[in-house]
């Protein structure tokens, strides 16, 4: 049996560290609104905590989409049911993104805490996802590139990044690249992001001031003149192997994150050969592969996305690779629209999050890339 749980509050509650963790409203809205989410990929039987099950049933059966049979429980009957299983009872539990926050409210919820990941193992994730790791990554894809002399193909692979401590290193990487993008480590889909041209306004900078007295550094990144976003998601499994699960082609606005096409592994692919060869993304997705098995071995396991995009090369007249934007150590957005994959007679969809009085998953299908009314 597998207990599972929607909590996309993840990214916030690894910049705060701490288990005692309250969510932004936006956050918990998201998270209620959307609970019934790992139904999309959990077997028959399984379990899945959420804070109102009967509201949890209707969402689900709202959106008529084919999910597992599962069971929704509040936390104090699951606790009840956990009292009466054997202490040999096998009880896995998957979650959207591994923190200290989330591990404490199993706790609470009666799941055994040989169940979970350590408090240790916990800041391991953390560290690990700490936008850090995308930059080694990047740097890690380009040396290979060059050492392997993939002739034309390296000269095709871009992407730059440096960790700053502080404020006179950051004026000064604006100084030399002049238009570029501030990360904060740990951050939130958007929300830890700021793309200044030329100079820092007031704002830019007492906000930076307060990433680096709160976090200790900043990711500094040139700007890059984006074309397409798309992302390939993983699952390492307990071999250490890291298994490729499907393309992940969406849009974002500022970094937030809109929307993601619904559609097979091999028309997705097609999408993206207009700009850049399938040559060029196999050869990356198994350096990947590599690179991630390598660095995450006995350290974390479950699913994970490395997100990445098209960029214009308006000085040679062509289109560029950007390897490694973000490697998120969690289920993404990407694994949601592949769960949902249609059959071939089926077209394309468009996967988005609205939010009104409750966050909602909508589907609407597509013509080409343009979206129709259903």
């Amino acid at each position: 049996m597998t207990i599972h749980i929607f909590n996309p509050e993840h990214d916030i509650a690894l910049a705060y560290g701490g288990e005692n963790f309250t969510p932004p409203h936006a956050a918990r809205q998201l998270r209620n609104g959307l609970c019934f989410l790992p139904a999309l990929w959990a077997d028959d039987g399984d379990i899945i905590l959420v804070d109102d099950a009967e509201f949890a049933r209707k969402a689900m059966e709202s959106h008529n989409l084919p999910m597992a049979k599962v069971t929704f429980f509040e936390p104090e009957p699951l606790r009840k049911i956990l009292d009466n299983i054997n202490d040999g009872a096998a009880i896995d539990i998957d979650v959207w993104g591994w923190d200290a926050a989330i591990r404490r409210q199993l706790l609470n919820a009666g799941v055994k805490e040989d169940c979970m990941p350590t408090a240790q193992q916990i800041e391991t994730i953390r560290l690990l996802s700490h936008r850090q790791t995308a930059v080694n990554m990047i740097a890690d894809i380009r040396r290979w590139a060059m050492e392997e002399a993939l002739t034309d193909l390296s000269t095709l692979i871009v992407g730059e990044a440096s960790i700053e401590t502080s404020m006179d290193v950051i004026l000064h990487r604006i100084n030399i690249w002049k238009h570029i993008v501030l990360k904060a480590p740990w951050s939130s889909s958007g929300r830890g992001i700021r793309y200044v041209n030329g100079e820092l306004t007031k704002s830019q900078r007492g906000w930076a001031e307060n990433i680096l007295r709160q976090q200790g550094s900043i990711i500094v990144e040139p700007y890059y003149n984006k074309v397409y976003d798309f992302g390939m998601e993983f699952y390492i499994d307990a071999e250490d192997n890291t298994n490729y699960a499907g393309l992940s082609l969406f849009s974002t606005e500022h970094g937030a994150y809109c929307g993601s096409i619904v559609d097979q592994e091999e028309n997705k692919m097609e999408i993206l050969s207009k700009y850049i060869s399938e040559e060029l993304i196999f050869a990356v997705r198994r350096k990947l592969q590599s690179l991630l098995s390598l660095r995450l071995a006995g350290k974390y396991q479950g699913p994970l996305g490395v997100d990445m995009m098209v960029v214009a090369d308006e000085a040679n007249n062509r289109f560029c690779l950007h390897p490694c934007v973000e490697i998120n150590l969690r289920r993404t957005m990407g694994h949601v629209a592949i769960a949902l994959t249609p059959s071939k007679d089926i077209p394309r969809k468009l996967m988005r999050i609205t939010n009104n009085v409750n966050a909602e998953l909508r589907l609407s299908y597509m013509e080409n890339n343009f979206v129709m009314t259903v």
